[in-house]
């Protein structure tokens, strides 16, 4: 305050700083009273009644605060058996016309200001000697100084006190209420501002007060030097470095109107997001430099660990526009948009409750499902499927309602990652159906295969043949089986009964070709051909039917040649094995290119399926990955 600091004269009895307390006050700290009325008809009550002199209704208690140029003392009404706080000016600032105005001024804009956030004015008075008093109502309570200092201790990283931001928004309001009636403060501060312990929010302070379309009193220019001991200036400044506006340091940015209150409140709702002031500086004079360049009001770059809403981060930054016609907001517009914030922070707290309501729903179904579900045996999965179903539901629902709950992101990641005891029923079908597919996905790819043996039909013709039964039952086979896999191409689902009929046909085609050039040569890489294809069959009993089967039939073959039951096909003479023609002769031209062709056929056969399961796998684990990376987009909080 010009002419007398800012804690000169507050009404306070808590929250007023320690150095304007007196040792009395001090050491007996806050405390509760009981008010007593005198009884109707004591002498003290009507001698009080009767009496219109301060000293004779009125009995001095403590002090309550003491400044430079003024002191708050507690006093008691006897008429009325209340505690009222007296401000007057000491007696070395009795003569200073310019505190004297601001004195006065300051009680004529409380007595006008009828709000339950301006602290009432009684009475004011002029002693005897000369001297000024203003009598109003006792208050009690913290600064929101203190309180921003308690909340940034206990609460760093959390989101906006509510508390807080409500107070905020009642100061607001009764800003907006003295704008309506011509008033700008011109001093709001934290240290201006004081909640008590039952929802009281008081403005405080408004000697700096200037009522719009009348003279200033006692108002000097913004020339003149700083004292660096002092924020609230006498004979320098009108009002707070750090909070007040530009054109309060200079009236070539603009006049002090309405909105230089706005740039101070601008300036308090940053302090409440991020638990630092607007400004902060070594000196005074880097204060008002910085106020003059402008400020960037960006409260989440200024205090990353808060968590400063985007939508209170914008109104800081408009709010404290360097240039009054820039801060596009009222007071009153200030309330309303911090208010629109408290009601979407209590539907988050109404959402976040149904949440945990539904977490509860979940975690009670899993749990039920885990104690019906204990005998294996006597459960057919319908149980644990319906209570995995319920808790999926109840836990979508929970992250709907609270995208941030990790306790359910955590939960969903869970189920997902750990498998049911049994499968259910819907995802039996599922399975089934991609069974067939997969099972119609061979029959197209053994198709062309089948089709491609065909061209090896000819070459019987231009080698010797000696026995042409063994020939006869290969080309019919290879037809049988190239018409059978395109039937089951065009066959919704391929039948097992058509399956097994090809697999028998194929271990009639390795043994027929066992008579060409023996169980040896070319029937193991046959052999090994169709059971590798046959591995990406779904059914693990028919893979592992194909498996011994294809050995059974190799070990078949050569047992049957050594007990004499078939054609010898082998002779070792001298450490060479010579190949004995059964049903074919061996013409060196017409045999290199045939036994040249199955080894490439065969080497093409399988890498070709091999290939396709391998693209088959690489597929499921990209969609497994993608979803995951979904997940963590939903739920980036329940990842660990």
């Amino acid at each position: 305050m010009a002419g007398t600091n800012d804690a000169d004269f507050k009404p306070v009895i808590d929250g007023v700083d320690d150095n304007t307390l007196t040792d009395e006050a001090k050491h007996r700290g806050p405390t509760t009273r009981v008010v007593e009325l005198p009884p109707p008809s004591s002498s003290a009550e009507r001698e009080s009644l009767g009496s219109d002199h301060f000293v004779d209704r009125f009995h001095r208690r403590e002090v309550l605060g003491r400044g430079g140029m003024g002191e708050v003392t507690l006093w008691r009404d006897d008429r009325l058996g209340r505690e009222v706080a007296v401000k007057r000016l000491l007696p070395h600032a009795v003569d200073d016309d310019t505190a004297r105005a601001r004195f006065l001024r300051e009680a004529r804009v409380q007595g006008q200001l009828e709000h339950p956030a301006v602290v009432p004015v009684y009475d004011v008075r002029e002693d005897g000697d000369g001297g000024l008093s203003l009598t109003m109502k006792r208050v009690r309570g913290k600064t929101l100084t203190k309180l921003l200092e308690e909340h940034s201790r206990s609460d760093l990283g959390r989101e906006p006190s509510r508390r807080l931001l409500s107070a905020f928004s009642t100061v607001c309001l009764a800003i907006e209420f003295a704008h309506a009636r011509g008033i700008v403060h011109r001093d709001l501060k934290p240290g201006n501002i004081m909640l008590g312990d039952f929802g009281e929010v008081y403005v405080l302070d408004w000697g700096l007060a200037k009522i719009l379309g009348e003279p200033a009193e006692g108002d000097e220019s913004s020339a003149g030097a700083l004292s660096p001991s002092a924020m609230t200036q006498s004979g320098s400044v009108l009002g707070t470095l750090g909070y007040m506006a530009p054109e309060q340091l200079d009236d070539s940015v603009g006049p002090t109107t309405a909105a230089s209150d706005v740039y101070s409140l601008g300036a308090i709702l940053f302090e409440v997001l991020a638990g630092v002031p607007l400004l902060t500086a070594s000196s005074p004079m880097e204060l008002m430099q910085l106020t003059l360049a402008g400020v960037d009001a960006r409260a989440q770059q200024r205090a990353p660990a808060q968590r400063v809403p985007p939508e209170l981060e914008d109104v800081c930054v408009q709010a404290t526009a360097r240039v009054p016609n820039a801060r596009v907001f009222t007071a009153r517009a200030l309330h309303d948009a911090v208010e629109r914030y408290l009601e979407g922070d209590r539907d988050l707290s109404r959402r976040r409750a149904l949440a945990a309501h539904h977490i509860d729903i979940a975690t009670a179904a899993l749990g039920a499902a885990a104690t019906d579900g204990a005998d294996d045996s006597a459960d057919d999965g319908s149980v644990e499927s319906h209570a995995r179903a319920t808790a999926m539901r109840e836990l979508g629902t929970a992250i709907a309602l609270d995208p941030s709950n990790a306790v359910a992101g955590r939960a969903v990641l869970r189920l997902l990652a750990e498998p049911p005891r049994h499968i259910p029923a819907a995802v039996r079908d599922e399975i089934d159906a991609m069974d067939r597919a997969q099972v119609k996905e061979g029959a197209r790819l053994s198709a062309p295969l089948a089709l491609t043996w065909l061209l090896f039909m000819p070459f019987p013709f231009f080698m010797h043949v000696l026995d042409w039964r063994p020939i006869a039952v290969m080309m019919a086979v290879i037809v049988v089986v190239s018409v059978n896999s395109v039937v089951n191409v065009t066959l919704e689902r391929v039948p097992l009964l058509n399956q097994a009929f090809n697999y028998i046909l194929l271990a009639v085609l390795c043994l027929s070709a066992g008579f060409v050039a023996g169980p040896l040569v070319t029937v193991p890489t046959l052999i090994a051909t169709f059971v590798a294809a046959l591995q990406s069959h779904p059914s693990r009993a028919v893979r592992r039917v194909v498996v011994a089967g294809g050995c059974g039939l190799f070990l078949m073959m050569v047992g049957l040649e050594w007990a004499g039951v078939t054609p010898t096909s082998y002779v070792f003479v001298d450490g060479s094995i010579h190949i004995v023609p059964v049903a074919l002769g061996f013409p060196e031209v017409a045999t290199r290119l045939l036994m040249m062709l199955s080894a490439v056929g065969s080497i093409l056969s399988v890498a070709l399926f091999i290939s396709k399961m391998r693209d088959s796998l690489a597929a499921a684990q990209q969609r497994a990955l993608v979803l995951g990376w979904h997940l963590r987009q939903i739920m980036p909080d329940a990842v660990d």
